[in-house]
């Protein structure tokens, strides 16, 4: 599966439809991301996700839908950050982000370890702690 950005932008967009039609507004917070948590969780919970394979189509489509949200959210909520697409990428999973123009974060891999392990792996923390890093970052002193 071969991925770009007009993709992620439109699985993005999929995502926020379809909790908008549940009555939830998603607007790409990090704030948000408790609420992608907490389905992820429930979906562990009642068995949906096969966490113990991780190659099924179904488990791989949730991993690249709520990757596509937190990246997009990354996006959003921390300036000068990007994708970074490399040329000879052939799977989804490898699909980097430049966060502040600091930190590479692989969205979709911390996305798996969020559905293989929701309580030790959130969203909502790990795009805090990116966000804080990158304060963290600017605010040092120059020398």
């Amino acid at each position: 599966m071969t991925t770009n950005i007009s993709e992620i932008k439109e699985f993005t967009s999929i995502i926020i439809g379809a909790y908008k039609k549940e009555g939830i507004p998603l607007n790409l917070t990090i704030e948000d991301l408790k609420i992608i948590d907490a389905k992820i969780h429930d979906l562990n919970e009642e068995g949906f996700l096969d966490i113990k394979n991780p190659f099924s189509e179904s488990f791989q489509e949730h991993v690249f839908m709520y990757g596509c949200y937190l990246g997009e959210t990354l996006l959003k909520s921390i300036p000068n950050s990007k994708w970074v697409f490399e040329e000879d990428f052939t799977y989804f999973m490898n699909i980097k982000m430049e966060i502040g123009g600091f930190i590479v974060a692989l969205p979709f891999q911390r996305t798996m370890k969020s559905i293989q392990n929701p309580k030790e792996y959130d969203l909502y923390s790990y795009a805090q702690y990116c966000k804080n890093k990158i304060i963290e970052i600017n605010n040092e002193p120059k020398s």
